[in-house]
């Protein structure tokens, strides 16, 4: 039986304080100081050269046959009929209360109670002054930026601050991660097609990898999407920090990052993952690369 999950998505009650993993310095392993989840991965070490690993593992291993066990399946199933496909309620309470506490969060000296239109919704990432007019993949999207919100205050307000220095919509890239991984895992009932321009769906190791992480996970097929997404979103930032620096890119350049993070996502799953703390190593990769980067220049 599973436990119960460590951050309730819609509800307001006080959430357990966790920061993204750190980035690991380079020529050593990252220890979590506080676990991604709590019991879970407490005294175990990551190895940042893992990725070469894994380069390896792909190379040499032949992929095992493609076989979801029932309860693999159920939690694929989960995610996709209770999560992934809910209906977006633009005029809810619920979704108001959802806006105002990834406001409140990320700009806690500016309290609102009430989600009207504003300005202010721009600092934020969206695209106009009606936010809920961006939320346009269902709900799921604002859920998982609500997660980040209520799980990693720190690390969105960290995030809020450096996008705008950045010139990106931080909103707008999330809600663009979230429908890029529900599509790669095949987790929309309607058709649709990935925000990357190109980008295939999983293939059935990929799937059956990530769907072996879901059952391995102690607090369910959500919490490990939800963490997911909070990695590739640290990915999503490095990769637009580092194209700004070494490209002097601009917002018509943000496709690029996007297609970085998707292609680090694909290799990712390319290995089977033993606990939800191996995520940490979608971040790890791309330090490791910056390092080796700057070395060279």
């Amino acid at each position: 039986q599973r436990q119960a999950s460590p951050a309730a998505i819609c509800a307001d009650q006080q959430q357990p304080k966790r920061e993204l993993v750190a980035m690991a310095g380079p020529g050593r392993g990252s220890t979590l100081s506080k676990p991604l989840l709590e019991g879970q991965t407490e005294g175990k070490t990551v190895d940042q050269w893992d990725w070469l690993k894994d380069l390896f593992a792909c190379c040499l291993v032949r992929p095992a046959k493609f076989s979801l066990s029932n309860e693999e399946r159920v939690d694929l199933e989960v995610l996709r009929d209770r999560h992934c496909n809910e209906p977006f309620v633009a005029n809810s309470r619920e979704t108001d209360q959802m806006l105002c506490k990834i406001w409140n969060v990320a700009f806690p000296e500016e309290q609102i109670v009430d989600a009207t239109n504003s300005k202010r919704w721009r600092r934020l990432g969206f695209q106009s002054n009606t936010p809920r007019t961006d939320v346009r993949a269902g709900r799921f999207a604002l859920d998982q930026l609500h997660y980040l919100a209520a799980t990693f205050p720190e690390k969105l307000r960290q995030l809020v601050r450096q996008a705008e220095e950045l010139d990106y919509p931080l909103a707008i890239g999330c809600f663009n991660l979230t429908h890029m991984v529900v599509v790669f895992f095949d987790l929309c009932n309607d058709v649709t097609v990935s925000p990357v321009a190109g980008a295939s769906p999983a293939n059935k190791v990929r799937l059956q990898h990530f769907a072996q992480l879901c059952e391995r996970s102690p607090h369910g097929p959500l919490i490990v999407l939800h963490e997911l997404f909070c990695c590739l979103l640290g990915r999503l930032h490095e990769d637009w920090k580092a194209l700004r620096i070494e490209q002097n890119a601009n917002l018509m350049d943000f496709p690029k990052a996007m297609q970085g993070v998707f292609k680090a996502h694909e290799a990712f799953c390319n290995v089977p993952r033993r606990q939800i703390a191996d995520l940490q190593l979608l971040l790890i990769v791309r330090a490791c690369c910056t390092y080796v980067a700057v070395f060279q220049a």
